[in-house]
């Protein structure tokens, strides 16, 4: 076996390791774009633009069957969920609720507005400390 034949087979086989490499990539690859779990994409929110915050708390609440409902207590009569949605509207919060996945609880997302937040504090007399860099933008702005 001379020289030359050695030297075929090293490029032969060099060649074999990268067709094998670049198989390899491309079902890596192919594998990670099949795994991505595409997360929902919140909406342009106009309130999270314009206040900087979008909702603050979530309320969970478990969706009950019809033959289900006969065994809840009297709390849970008294505080269900559309009983806590309407005080709150009632008390001016915003509220939005929807299913899960499963359909089996409902999200009932909770946000006060600005001016609500703004009349608490004047009346709780709440001390709040100015972010500088803030500040200095809203002035230049006018």
């Amino acid at each position: 076996m001379g020289l030359l034949d050695l030297l075929s087979e090293a490029i032969a086989f060099a060649g074999c390791l990268f067709i094998f490499y670049i198989t390899l990539n491309v079902i890596v690859n192919f594998a990670k774009k099949a795994m991505e779990v595409k997360m929902p994409q919140m909406k342009n929110d106009a309130f999270l633009k314009e206040n900087g915050y979008s909702w603050s708390f979530v309320f969970v609440y478990k969706v009950f069957d019809e033959d289900q409902k006969v065994s809840l207590t009297s709390d849970q009569l008294k505080f269900s969920m559309k009983n806590v949605i309407e005080r709150l509207n009632t008390a001016g919060f915003d509220t939005s609720c929807f299913y899960s996945c499963q359909r089996d609880e409902v999200y009932v997302k909770v946000r006060a507005n600005p001016d609500m937040l703004l009349a608490e504090a004047g009346k709780l007399d709440y001390k709040l400390e100015m972010d500088e860099n803030r500040l200095r933008i809203r002035a230049q702005m006018g």
